[in-house]
């Protein structure tokens, strides 16, 4: 069931779930996505969950966000050595990058950062040079 409003607990628990199969392969844990609550609040232009209301919105800015937070992860250690083995997780890293290309592009208008550019068209050739009136 969808609610009708978010507290942060409940935003936390829908963002960990998105998060869910991949969550142990990229040590996120539900502590990381604490900030991501903050970033939501900051896209929508509200201060509290308590006044965003439109909840397709709040969903879609907090997937985005909850992705960013395990590309975030990754990429603090995504190629490291410890006792001696070096790890790479260049598949994963890889991965995260799609996803939050995907969510951002789903998430689109709802986040801050959106811009809509406008410009005019030129064209170097008449498009209609080849064809020729006819009398009739």
């Amino acid at each position: 069931m969808i609610p009708n409003i978010y507290t942060d607990d409940d935003l936390i628990e829908f963002m960990w779930h998105e998060l869910q199969a991949v969550a142990a392969a990229v040590d996120l844990n539900r502590d990381c996505l604490t900030e991501a609550v903050n970033d939501v609040l900051l896209d929508y232009g509200v201060t509290t969950l308590a006044d965003a209301v439109d909840i397709k919105k709040v969903r879609a800015i907090a997937r985005y966000y909850a992705w960013l937070a395990a590309l975030k992860q990754v990429s603090a250690d995504y190629q490291f050595s410890e006792s001696g083995v070096s790890y790479a997780r260049q598949q994963a890293l890889d991965g995260l990058e799609k996803m939050v290309a995907r969510v951002k592009r789903e998430a689109g208008s709802y986040l801050s950062g959106y811009v809509i550019g406008v410009g005019d068209v030129v064209h170097t050739e008449d498009p209609y040079k080849r064809y020729t009136v006819v009398d009739l």
